[in-house]
């Protein structure tokens, strides 16, 4: 990859990952220099990153079992996960099923709304640019 050059790779929907090339040493090779260290550089396109939903919906979780003076087995046992599947969701590492989502909701006796209450809500002027860039130019056909 020459210096200079910034491809872009989409890593999510939620955000872009960047790789460009910092440090070239060697000879160039098809345009590119042979012994380049890469970097990797992720940016949020919705104001939040996949990893901070996770961290801050497992941190809810985690708030609603203690509530419930629940252990991370019982509640695994509960939901049917393996209790070491509780702890890597509670610590957001572990991206959830929208089933478990569902089944962990029921069992700690919260709604999923509560559960995702004080998430950064995306970029308003984003979301705006999309809707009008992408809009509808026509009705949908009725049937029937």
């Amino acid at each position: 990859m020459p210096i200079g050059t910034v491809t872009a790779f989409f890593g999510s929907p939620h955000s872009r990952l960047l790789k460009f090339c910092v440090a070239p040493s060697g000879p160039i090779i098809n345009g590119t220099y042979a012994g380049c260290q890469q970097r990797s550089v992720s940016i949020p396109l919705c104001g939040v990153t996949d990893p901070q939903i996770l961290r801050f919906i497992g941190q809810r979780i985690r708030e609603a079992r203690l509530r419930g003076n629940l252990t991370q087995e019982c509640l695994a046992e509960l939901v049917g996960v393996h209790w070491k599947t509780i702890g890597h969701i509670e610590r957001g590492s572990y991206p959830i099923a929208l089933t478990t989502f569902a089944r962990l909701s029921q069992f700690l006796a919260i709604s999923p709304n509560r559960l995702l209450d004080g998430l950064r809500p995306p970029d308003p002027e984003r979301t705006a640019r999309i809707k009008k860039a992408l809009a509808r130019k026509r009705a949908p056909r009725k049937t029937g």
